[in-house]
Order: structure tokens, then sequence, then C-alpha cells
């Protein structure tokens, strides 16, 4: 059976990236270098899309200010856009959909004084928000690395789920492998679902993650909730891209009015440092803590614990196809999923 698997998944696999060629034959200038790490437009990307229904806004990063399009099949259509009046690098802006968008994936584009650029895969307008949903956590560990292949199995498994939304925690890919990198935001680039890509441990990866997606460390939302991604240690210094001590604690404030708010990190609660678990679990506490061990084989269902307000979920890294589900309720919070178990009651 696992053969079985492996084998639809790679077939699964071959058939995407024939679609992404056919697609790519007539696909505009993109906002990445022949490398494969972000242009001018930096946010939102393939590995961290912009998730937002009709008529609601989002937020924008790139090194110049300029017109913002959204396109999709039928054409592009411009933004409305409000760009910051400082003059940090890279500039940030709010821009907004507009109201008659269909639901479905878009690219944005960018016009500016240096040229235009253009991330497809960027914009998922949802349909609606609902109460109940599942999340899905997809990371690394020992045993099973998240190499293009085992990302390929991981996203099909996703696409056959009910998961409405994923975090990728513990891509380490080499600064020097291009086409690793350029394989995985294939595969990112024709998922229909939602996949926020986190950032790697600093040594395995992190550099190449950071010009290829982002900070190592970011918050992101879907729906009423917030997720707050971190890499190992990633909140407590500057890195390459501007992430400064104590934002950690600015997104905590600015989204304190999410219905639920949880911390993803790969690896154990202890390799967050005391800044970072102080901001967590004292001054502005998160409901939940999800850490996915890489390296406790003997570890087979999660570990619960609560520490002040904070319920922490110690994952195991033994779960078929690298998945944890995760369901999202409106009053008993977030449920794991046994592998075994149907959706649970909302």
């Amino acid at each position: 059976m696992k053969e079985l698997r492996q084998t639809a998944a790679t077939a699964l696999y071959m058939s995407w990236f024939v679609t992404l060629c056919l697609v790519s034959i007539c696909s505009p200038v993109l906002a990445r270098d022949e490398q494969g790490a972000l242009g001018i437009l930096r946010l939102p990307n393939e590995g961290r899309p912009a998730v937002a229904l009709a008529g609601d806004s989002f937020p924008v990063e790139a090194w110049e200010q300029g017109e913002l399009q959204l396109v999709g099949e039928s054409g592009s259509v411009p933004l409305a856009v409000r760009w910051e009046q400082d003059t940090s690098r890279p500039a940030s802006g709010i821009a907004r959909l507009p109201a008659q968008s269909a639901p479905g994936w878009y690219a944005l584009r960018l016009q500016g004084s240096k040229g235009t650029d253009e991330t497809p895969h960027a914009v998922h307008i949802a349909e609606e928000w609902k109460d109940y949903y599942a999340f899905g956590l997809i990371a690394a560990t020992e045993a099973r690395p998240l190499n293009p292949a085992n990302l390929a199995e991981s996203l099909a498994a996703l696409a056959e789920s009910d998961v409405r939304a994923a975090s990728l925690q513990g891509l380490a890919i080499a600064a020097d492998d291009p086409i690793a990198l350029q394989r995985v935001l294939d595969l990112l680039r024709i998922c229909p679902i939602p996949v926020f890509v986190g950032g790697a441990a600093e040594g395995s990866g992190s550099l190449a993650l950071t010009r290829h997606f982002g900070p190592s460390a970011f918050v992101f939302t879907y729906g009423e909730d917030a997720y707050y991604s971190l890499a190992p240690l990633a909140w407590a210094a500057e890195d390459s891209v501007g992430m400064e001590p104590g934002n950690l604690h600015r997104q905590r404030r600015a989204h304190r009015r999410c219905r639920w708010s949880a911390a993803i990190c790969a690896g154990s609660a202890g390799q967050m440092g005391i800044r970072n678990s102080t901001i967590l679990f004292v001054d502005d506490p998160v409901d939940y803590v999800l850490c996915v061990l890489p390296s406790i084989p003997e570890v087979e269902t999660p570990i619960r614990a609560r520490q002040g307000r904070s319920m922490i979920y110690q994952l195991p890294p033994a779960v078929e196809r690298g998945i944890h589900v995760i369901d999202v309720t409106p009053a008993k919070g977030l449920l794991l999923r046994a592998p075994s178990e149907p959706p649970a009651a909302p």
C-alpha cells in the first residue's frame, strides 16, 4: 500500500510539472531572479499568500511603490493600494480587493519605475469564512525530510483532504541548490490550498528560504484566527530582510482581537528562546503552541501541557504522509485529529 501511494504521488508530481511547464510558456516577467529569489515584489508570494474575501484588504511589501493589479484567467484589474509614507525599505502598503472578485487564485502584478514584476499564485480569494475548518501542519523530521518528492506527496494528500489552509515547517534546502528550490515553487504554484512556508533553523537553509519567501518568522491569518510561524530562535535577532527585536510583541498586539491564536514551531517550545517564551506565555499569551518534534521516535502520541493560559501541543514526528490535521472549532478551540479519526464536531 505504501509503494502504491508513493507511485501515485510520483505520478501526480510529474503531471503537476507538465501542467506548470505548459502554463509557463505564456507567463510574463515574474518577480524572481534566475535563482528563484524574490525581486521587487516581495509579499505576498507563493509561500506567503494573501488569503481574504472579496472586498477585503491585505498587506503588500515591495522594494518600491507602484501600481498593483490582480491578474486572473479573465484578465487583470487595478487594485486600490495605500502605501506607507515613510522611507523604509522595503515599502509596505495595504491593497483592497474589488468587491465583485470571484473566489479562486490570482497573480499579483506590480508596475513601478524599475519595471514590472508579477508573482503567480499570490492571492487566494476565499468564498467565505467558516466557524469550523481543518488546518494542516506539514513538518520535516529526521526520518522524512521535506525534499521535493516528499513535499509533493504531502501536498497531494492535502488536496484530497478537508484541510483549508496549512503551515509548512522545516523546509531545509541549501542556498546553492536552485533546482530543488524551483521545484518547491512549482509545487506551491499549483497547490489548491494556501500553504504558508515557515523558516528553517539557522544553518539549515534559512538564508535560502528568506530570499525566496520572506522573513524567517511571520504572522498570517485565516478567517478570524492568527498563526505565528516561528523558526527556532528566529524572533530573537534581526535577520537579512529587516526583522527586528520586538516584532513578535507588535504582531501579538496587532492581532489581539483574533478569535484563536497559535504559535507554530519546528522543534520544542524550549527552542523559542527566553524572550519569545515570555511574550508568548506571559506578556501577550497565545492560546496554543504547536511544536513538531523532529526526532523522538518513541513518542507516538501528542504531548499536551498547559503553561499559564497557553496550551502546548508537542506533536510526534511519526505521522502519515507528514501531515498533522487540526480541527479549528468556535467553542472548543484547536483539536488535534488522529489519522484515523473523522473531523471533530464544530
